[in-house]
């Protein structure tokens, strides 16, 4: 294994929007701690698209050997079916966190049973890049963009073009409209990028750039705002959230906890917003459009890796994407 989990005092998982704001301001309340209390603790950032780490988190097999605490964002392995009865369901973890925040409560993101907590929400939106596409009809919706024709191989979609796309959107269109949804988002895609390279190419490139794309909040208002032709969406039937989480050992040392609920309290509530998240310690809603997100009863029912793998497998089978380079090449031709 690339670390010795169960020394390490507080993992984190970082999307890569929350990189650099959130680790260098974890990073400085960790060490901020260590001096004002004596103790000497392990602050262990990582990246939450490291494949080989996710693998050996979901490879433990003794509560113990997990890290005292773990930050995850998105509906991975901590809503597995195997996690929640091995490790969920035996009490191995338990909440520490206050619990009181509105916003959570409203949208479903809290555990009733204390096992998780839910410490913040990421969300998905569109944007839309009328650069090379004067004519386009800008999505304002889920429905509209899962329904109207005109959106057929248009939408760029986060991911690899050699491994596959992220799940957000797909659990998206399940959510509105059932596997007919993933069907249909199917059929808009045109391309699999890395969210950074969408953003990039976002009303500079005829080629690869996608007229829609659908991407994490502050990545999508960043490539919402490259010309007078992009434009950020906040669909009107909402974003799509999904939950950061938070889990804690029963067997986790003092230390571990306290320095937890100082990293994800209010110092990094801006780090969140920034990044495109909501911290459930932020004062500020937020924003003034809708949200929606699968019932914490359906979290806990779901077997959601594997629900994942089912809807990607339905957009693998039913995409017919252009890739980067044959899109340079098109554009080429002409």
């Amino acid at each position: 294994m690339y670390y010795d989990y169960k020394s390490v005092d507080f993992l984190v998982l970082l999307p890569c929007p929350m990189k650099a704001g959130f680790g260098r301001i974890a990073n400085q309340i960790a060490i901020r701690f260590a001096k004002e209390t004596g103790e000497s603790v392990t602050f262990l950032p990582l990246s939450a698209m490291d494949g080989q780490i996710m693998q050996e988190l979901m490879s433990i097999q003794d509560p113990d050997d997990f890290p005292a605490v773990m930050m995850i964002p998105g509906m991975g392995f901590p809503y597995s079916e195997s996690f929640k009865k091995r490790f969920r369901d035996a009490g191995c973890f338990e909440s520490i966190m206050d619990e009181n925040n509105d916003t959570l409560k409203q949208f479903g993101y809290y555990d009733p049973k204390h096992f998780y907590d839910v410490i913040g929400l990421g969300s998905i939106a569109f944007f839309s890049d009328r650069t090379y596409h004067r004519d386009l009809v800008v999505p304002r919706s889920w429905e509209q963009l899962l329904t109207d024709p005109q959106y057929h191989q248009m939408v760029g979609l986060p991911g690899r073009e050699t491994t596959g796309f992220q799940d957000g959107a797909c659990m998206a269109a399940y959510y509105l409209k059932g596997e007919d949804g993933v069907h249909a988002l199917a059929k808009t895609a045109r391309s699999c990028l890395l969210p950074a390279e969408m953003v990039r190419t976002a009303g500079s490139r005829r080629d690869i750039a996608p007229p829609v794309g659908i991407l994490n909040y502050a990545m999508a208002k960043a490539a919402g705002q490259k010309n007078q032709y992009t434009e950020f969406i906040w669909p009107e039937d909402g974003l799509f959230a999904t939950p950061i989480t938070m889990l804690t050992r029963k067997s986790a040392p003092e230390k571990a906890r306290a320095l937890a609920r100082q990293i994800a309290g209010p110092e990094t509530a801006n780090a969140f917003r920034m990044g495109g998240f909501y911290s459930a310690a932020d004062s500020h809603p937020l924003g003034d459009g809708k949200i929606f997100g699968f019932s914490w009863d359906f979290l806990e029912k779901t077997d959601i890796p594997a629900l994942s793998g089912r809807l990607l497998k339905i957009m693998a089978d039913n995409c017919d994407l252009v890739s980067a380079k044959a899109a340079e090449n098109e554009v080429c031709s002409i």
